[in-house]
């Protein structure tokens, strides 16, 4: 078992050290990998070596293959990339419905938002090719389990429909997700967005130190809010991470705003936010960096992170300079 944790491992760090190459150079692709590793894989509570539960690690193998073949439909345009990515939603749902479920929306939105060349009946086959065998392989999975085990042990037993959760882990998810206390988690989220922006503006700074005054000035005010944080809660240094659901909300206003027309790149990132996004899902207040329940969360926001950094902040202050 542990052999196939590490090789679950193996292969998600190879995907993803190739789908970072899709939208980053070689030395910032090599950092997210490297933070991938660090932040992710490389602890007892991974869960990727030795998982508490297979299905997560094989899912979250399955959602990086997805994205990957979606990229080679993006370069490519065949019809045979959106086949594949579509069967590795539908295994990637019956391991895991939250993980197999982000990349299945993913890729939909990104088939749904592309331009529609040619004829309609081709825009439809794409979509087909992609929800046929995902429904397919999922609908395939439960029929095994219904017959295998029965409905009550696949529907009730499994809490597959929600409704009869147990008290202790309704609590359980209401904390992890930072709804237990929402204006506490709104406030670290905030707090969080007053870190990058502060990070933001010091790099800035140091990219442009002739625009220096203005810079300066929002560092200080940054500071300032940090300062007052302090005195409305505990712990005033908020990981960046906290702020990443903004991040993948914001991320594609800007795409469309600005970066028009999309290329196979952007196209991607948007796949990216939209992954992300729902695998936050979870955690949507309160993301960790990293851990038990980090581990599967915020691969893909990393992505998205050093991307923001690497080729966002520089054309930022190119503007800023001129």
């Amino acid at each position: 078992l542990y052999a196939t944790g590490f090789a679950c491992a193996a292969l998600a760090l190879g995907l993803y050290y190739w789908l970072a190459r899709r939208i980053l150079a070689p030395t910032p692709a090599a950092l997210v990998s490297a933070l991938f590793l660090g932040l992710c894989e490389f602890k007892l509570s991974g869960n990727y070596i030795v998982p508490y539960t297979y299905a997560a690690d094989f899912a979250f193998v399955l959602n990086l293959a997805g994205l990957a073949w979606l990229a080679q439909f993006l370069h490519t345009r065949r019809r045979a990339w959106v086949l594949a990515t579509g069967v590795a939603a539908g295994l990637a749902l019956a391991c895991k419905i939250e993980i197999g479920g982000a990349l299945a929306v993913a890729a939909g939105v990104v088939l749904l938002c592309r331009p529609r060349r040619g004829r309609l009946r081709s825009w439809f086959a794409d979509l087909a090719a992609l929800v046929v065998p995902a429904l397919g392989i999922l609908a395939a999975a439960y029929a095994w389990a219904l017959q295998s085990a029965g409905w009550k042990q696949v529907v009730l037993d499994s809490y597959l429909l929600l409704y009869n959760l147990p008290a202790p882990l309704r609590f359980y998810n209401r904390w992890r997700a930072g709804l237990d206390h929402p204006l506490a988690s709104l406030l670290d989220m905030a707090l969080a967005v007053v870190v990058c922006a502060l990070i933001t503006l010091l790099l800035l700074l140091a990219a442009r130190p002739r625009r220096r005054r203005p810079l300066v000035l929002g560092a200080a005010a940054g500071c300032g809010l940090l300062a007052a944080g302090a005195l409305l809660h505990h712990h005033p240094w908020q990981s960046p991470l906290r702020a990443s659901p903004l991040l993948t909300l914001l991320l594609p206003w800007w795409l469309w705003k600005r970066a028009r027309p999309l290329g196979p790149a952007a196209w991607l990132l948007l796949a990216f936010c939209v992954d992300g996004l729902l695998s936050m899902g979870r955690v949507i207040l309160r993301v960790p960096s990293g851990g038990v329940a980090g581990s599967f969360v915020i691969p893909v926001v990393l992505l998205l992170w050093v991307w923001a950094m690497a080729e966002f902040l520089p054309r930022l202050a190119s503007d800023a300079g001129r």
